[in-house]
């Protein structure tokens, strides 16, 4: 018994299956905020104005205190700077030496309905070097009058001045 085969096109399903490879492929897990939570104790304000412009606003108020922005998206609301030796003026790699004066700035900005932005800043330092430990996990917020605790009240107060 002979089979019969049947031609069918392909074109179409070529196309698109084409297609969707492009769509998937243009779609990938990178993201600039990372998946960990702010530590207890970060500033935590709440503002008028939707959240990519604060964003934009907040990255601008960081930079005009001279900490050089590392990461930014407004589509995902987070900020974070370099490593910055408060002390030398400078930015620094993440093999630095445990030092309070080289600190972190991370911001994170949620939308609140209706038209307000929860914005919670942090910022860090390493209290200890250790190879076999995350870089999270050696991390803790700057004391209440440290230099970057007085960086985010400034940072804020540009925020709010803004706004009227």
């Amino acid at each position: 018994m002979r089979r019969a085969h049947r031609r069918t096109s392909t074109r179409g399903v070529g196309r698109a299956g084409l297609i969707g490879l492009l769509a998937a492929g243009a779609c990938t897990a990178a993201t600039v905020r990372p998946s960990m939570r702010p530590l207890p104790g970060a500033v935590v304000d709440t503002v008028q104005g939707q959240p990519d412009s604060i964003v934009d606003r907040l990255a601008a108020a960081i930079e005009a205190q001279g900490l050089p922005v590392r990461r930014r998206s407004a589509a995902e609301g987070y900020v974070e700077t370099q490593w910055y030796d408060l002390a030398a003026r400078r930015a620094r790699g993440p093999d630095h030496l445990a030092s309070d004066r080289v600190v972190k700035l991370r911001v994170w900005v949620d939308a609140l309905p209706p038209g307000e932005t929860v914005v919670v800043l942090e910022a860090v330092h390493q209290f200890v070097t250790d190879p076999s430990q995350p870089g999270r996990e050696l991390e803790v917020l700057v004391p209440a009058g440290h230099q970057a605790d007085s960086i985010i009240r400034r940072v804020l107060g540009a925020l709010d001045r803004r706004q009227r």
